[in-house]
C-alpha cells in the first residue's frame, strides 16, 4: 500500500513482525464481487471470477507473507480494472437519461457491500477494544468513522503526509482505504453516464461515442495525476482517488469498447458471430496473467504507486477480461476449477475479514504472528468468507419485491449511524484516560534525579526508589513529541524552504544551530531546558526523512532525491553565513544493515559537511543516533500498555537496537578536536535496551524518543556542549 508505501511490513513482522512499511503503506487492497455485473452480458463470467481470485490470493499472501509476495499490494488494481468494467457494463446497459435511472443502480450497490460492511466494522471494533492496547483506541475508532463514512482513503493520505502520524501502526480498517475509493467511484460514475445520456440525446450522437471520449479524457486526466504526482507524494497518492481514477477507468474504457461491438453486431448474434480466435484468445489471457503475476514478484514497498508502475497489472487485468478465455483450453478449464470459482465468489467477504484478523490476533496472543500463526489467521479468514458470504451478502443482497426502494437506504443510513455512535462512545472513553494522563504527566517532577535517565546517572541515589506510575502515559505516548513536529519545524518533503525556527533569549549570547533529520529533532526538549537555564538560543534546521549531507540520498524517488540534497545545501549556507558559536546534529541514514561501500559513502557525506563547519571556526558537536526498536518491536508503548513495565517483552537486546552510525563515525575519524561526539547510548542500554527507564516510557514510536526523556537527558547532554562551547570558533 501504504506507500509507502513503507506500509504494512513492519505491522506483518513486528505486530507481525513487519507490517509497516510498510508501510508506503502499507499497502492493503479491496475486493469487489458482483455476480450480477458478472452477468451484465448475459452470462457468468467465470474469467473474471477466476480473476478476482488471483487477485484476493496476491493480497493476502502479501499482507500474510509479504517476502513471497513483495508487490501482492497490486491485487488492488486488479480489482478497479475488474470493477470499472463490470459497473460500466451495468449502467452502459442501462443507458441512464434521468436520475430516478440510478436509484435502482445505487441500492443494489448498498444491499450488495454494505451488510457484510458493517458487519465486519462492528465486530472487529468491539473486539480491538478487548484485545488491542489502549494506546490504539483513539486511532482505531477515527479509523472504523472513516471506512463508515466511506472517506478511509482521504484519511490515510492525510495521516501518511503527517510525520506525527506517518509511522503509526496499521489499524483493523486501514484496508477499507481501497474499498472507498471504490464507493466514491459509484458515486460520481454514474452520474457522469447520466451526464454523457443527456447529452448524446441533445447533440443527436452515439451514445457508447459520447461515453468514450467521455471516459478517455477522465482516464487520460487521471493517469497524468498519478504520473506527476506520485513521485512528490508517494505516501499520500498511494490512497487518494484522482490518482486511482484512471484505473477503473481503464475497465470502464474496456466495457465501452465493448459495447459499441456488441452494438454492431446486434442484440443476439448468431453463433458464426460470436467470439472467435480461441487461440489467439488463449495467448492473449495467459500473458494478461503472466503480466499481473510477473507484478505481484517484481514490485516491492520500494516502488513508487501507483504512477506508470502500475500500468502493469491494469494492462494485464485488461488483457485477461478482453481475452474472454474459451472454456475448452488449458487456462479455461483453470480457471473453471471448482476452488477458483469458490474463491473468487466469497473474494469479498474475504477481503473484509482477513486484515482484521491479521491485526487483532498477534494482540490477542501477545506475539507476533509465527508461521504456523500465519496459516492459522489463512484458515481463520476463509471460514469467516465462507460464512459471511452464505449468512449476510447472500442474504441482503436481493430486494425482495413489494419492498421500498427507500428500505435500503435507510438501512444504510442506520447501519452507518450504529457504527458512528459505537465509535464515539469509545473517543469518550479515550478522551477520559488522556486527560488523566495528561494530569498525571504534569504533576511528575521532571527535576527528580531519579526520574527517567537520571536513574542511570545517579544509580546509587536511586536504589530504593519504589517503581511508580509510568509517565508519558502510553496512551499518549503518541503526541508526546518535540514541538518542531506540531509547529512547522521539522519541514516535510519536498522541504522547499527552510522556516524560522528559534528559541531562547534574542540577546543571546551563544547561539547554537540544530541541524539534521527527525533524529535530531528529538532532542529538541533537552536543549529547551538548556536554553532556558543558560540563556542560549538554538535555531532549528530540521527536515524529516533527510540527513542533512553531501551524499546521493538513497531514495527511491529521483524527485525527492535531488530535493534532499539541494536542502542539504540551503542549510550548509545558512548556518555558515550566520554567527552560530556551535552545530548540534543528528541524523538516521541507515535504518537496515547497508554494505560497507554505501556505510563508507555516508561517512565521507558527513565528514563533507564536519569540514565545511569547521572551515568557517564551528565546533561540530555529533549527537550519536539513538537505539532502535525497529528491528524487533514495533511499538513499544504498545507493548508497555499490555505488558508490566520491567516485562523483558518490551525490550531488546543491545546488539539489536543499537546500530552503526556512519556520522559518529566520521567524526571520530576526523580526529578533530573541534568535532566531537555525545554518545549517550548507555543512558538508553545495557546489555538490554527497556522500553521504560526510571518509571519514563522511552520511546513514543519505534524509532524516536518522547519528548518527556528527552528532557531528562538534559544533564547528560550538557557537558559535551559546555565542552565543545569552551572550545571556541577557530
Amino acid at each position: 500500500m501504504s506507500s509507502s508505501p513503507t506500509s504494512f511490513r513492519l505491522m506483518v513482522n513486528s505486530t507481525l513482525a513487519r507490517a509497516r512499511t510498510a508501510a508506503p503503506g502499507s499497502k492493503a487492497v479491496p475486493l469487489q464481487r458482483n455476480r450480477r455485473g458478472s452477468e451484465a452480458h448475459g452470462t457468468h463470467r467465470g474469467d473474471i471470477q477466476a480473476l478476482r481470485a488471483v487477485a484476493v490470493s496476491m493480497v493476502v499472501i502479501y499482507h500474510l507473507w509479504p517476502r513471497v509476495l513483495p508487490g501482492g499490494y497490486a491485487g488492488v488494481d486488479v480489482f478497479f480494472v475488474i470493477s470499472g468494467f463490470l459497473i460500466t457494463s451495468q449502467l452502459l446497459l442501462l443507458r441512464p437519461t434521468q436520475p430516478a435511472h440510478l436509484v435502482g443502480f445505487w441500492m443494489r450497490r448498498v444491499r450488495r457491500l454494505l451488510p457484510a460492511a458493517v458487519a465486519v466494522v462492528t465486530l472487529t471494533l468491539l473486539f480491538s477494544r478487548l484485545v488491542a492496547p489502549p494506546s490504539q483506541w483513539r486511532r482505531t475508532a477515527q479509523s472504523s468513522i472513516a471506512s463508515a463514512l466511506d472517506l478511509q482513503n482521504w484519511w490515510l493520505a492525510i495521516r501518511s503526509v503527517n510525520y506525527l502520524d506517518a509511522d503509526s501502526p496499521p489499524t483493523p480498517f486501514q484496508h477499507f482505504w481501497s474499498l472507498a475509493v471504490e464507493e466514491q467511484f459509484y458515486l460520481f460514475w454514474p452520474v457522469l453516464l447520466l451526464v454523457c445520456g443527456l447529452a448524446a440525446r441533445r447533440i443527436w450522437r452515439n451514445y457508447p461515442v459520447v461515453v468514450l471520449g467521455s471516459l478517455s479524457a477522465l482516464t487520460a486526466v487521471s493517469l497524468a495525476v498519478s504520473i506527476l504526482v506520485t513521485p512528490r507524494h508517494p505516501a499520500a497518492s498511494f490512497y487518494v482517488t484522482p490518482t486511482r481514477v484512471w484505473e477503473l477507468g481503464a475497465g470502464a474504457l474496456l466495457a465501452t469498447i465493448d459495447l459499441r461491438a456488441r452494438d454492431r453486431q446486434g442484440p443476439d448474434p448468431t453463433p458464426e458471430r460470436r467470439p472467435r480466435g480461441g487461440a489467439r484468445r488463449t495467448v492473449l489471457g495467459w500473458t494478461g496473467l503472466a503480466i499481473v503475476g510477473c507484478s505481484a514478484v517484481a514490485f516491492s514497498d520500494s516502488t513508487a504507486w501507483p504512477g506508470w508502475a502500475a500500468a502493469a497489472p491494469v494492462v494485464g487485468t485488461v488483457a485477461l477480461i478482453a481475452a474472454r478465455t474459451p472454456s475448452d483450453s488449458r487456462l479455461g478449464a483453470v480457471m473453471a476449477n471448482r476452488a477458483v470459482q469458490w474463491l473468487g465468489d466469497v473474494s469479498y467477504s474475504l477481503y473484509l475479514w482477513h486484515w482484521p484478523v491479521v491485526v487483532l490476533v498477534p494482540a490477542a496472543a501477545g506475539h507476533p504472528l509465527s508461521v504456523a500463526d500465519a496459516f492459522g489467521v489463512l484458515v481463520a479468514s476463509l471460514i469467516l468468507a465462507g460464512l459471511s458470504k452464505r449468512f449476510i451478502e447472500d442474504r441482503f443482497r436481493r430486494h425482495r419485491q413489494g419492498l421500498p426502494v427507500w428500505r435500503p437506504f435507510a438501512a444504510a443510513a442506520a447501519g452507518t449511524a450504529f457504527v458512528l455512535a459505537l465509535s464515539g462512545f469509545q473517543l469518550i472513553e479515550v478522551g477520559h484516560a488522556e486527560n488523566a494522563a495528561w494530569n498525571s504527566l504534569r504533576s511528575a517532577d521532571l527535576a527528580d534525579e531519579c526520574l527517567g535517565a537520571g536513574v542511570r546517572l545517579e544509580p546509587a541515589n536511586c536504589v530504593s526508589r519504589v517503581a511508580g506510575a509510568v509517565v508519558p502515559s502510553p496512551v499518549i505516548a503518541a503526541v508526546d513529541v518535540p514541538a518542531s513536529w506540531t509547529n512547522g519545524c521539522l519541514l516535510e518533503a519536498p522541504w522547499t524552504t527552510i522556516p524560522r525556527c528559534v528559541f531562547g533569549p534574542a540577546d543571546a549570547k551563544v547561539n547554537i544551530a540544530l541541524v539534521g533529520n527527525s533524529i535530531a529533532s528529538q532532542w529538541e526538549p533537552a536543549l529547551r531546558d538548556l536554553a532556558d537555564r543558560r540563556g542560549w538560543r538554538v535555531t532549528e534546521y530540521l527536515a524529516a526523512s533527510c540527513p542533512v549531507a553531501a551524499d546521493e540520498y538513497s531514495l527511491h524517488v529521483h524527485a525527492l532525491r535531488d530535493a534532499c540534497l539541494d536542502w542539504g545545501r540551503r542549510v550548509m549556507a545558512a548556518t555558515t553565513a550566520g554567527s552560530y558559536d556551535l552545530v548540534v546534529t543528528s541524523n538516521l541514514s541507515e535504518v537496515d544493515a547497508a554494505t560497507e561501500s554505501h556505510h563508507a559513502e555516508w561517512r565521507r557525506a558527513y565528514a563533507d559537511y564536519f569540514a565545511r563547519w569547521r572551515a568557517h571556526g564551528i565546533p561540530v558537536v555529533v549527537l550519536r543516533t539513538t537505539p532502535q526498536p525497529r528491528s524487533t518491536l514495533a511499538s513499544p508503548a504498545d507493548c508497555v500498555a499490555e505488558n508490566d513495565a520491567s516485562s523483558s517483552v518490551c525490550s531488546g537486546l543491545r546488539s539489536a537496537w543499537v546500530h552503526p552510525d556512519a556520522q559518529a563515525e566520521a567524526a571520530v575519524a576526523m580526529h578533530d578536536p573541534g568535532v566531537s561526539v555525545a554518545d549517550l547510548t548507555d543512558l538508553f542500554c545495557g546489555t538490554r535496551c527497556p522500553s521504560v527507564i526510571g518509571n519514563v516510557l522511552v520511546y513514543e514510536d519505534f524509532s524516536h524518543i518522547t519528548a518527556t526523556y528527552s528532557r531528562t537527558l538534559a544533564p547528560a547532554l550538557e557537558p559535551y556542549l559546555n565542552r565543545s562551547l569552551g572550545s571556541g570558533r577557530r
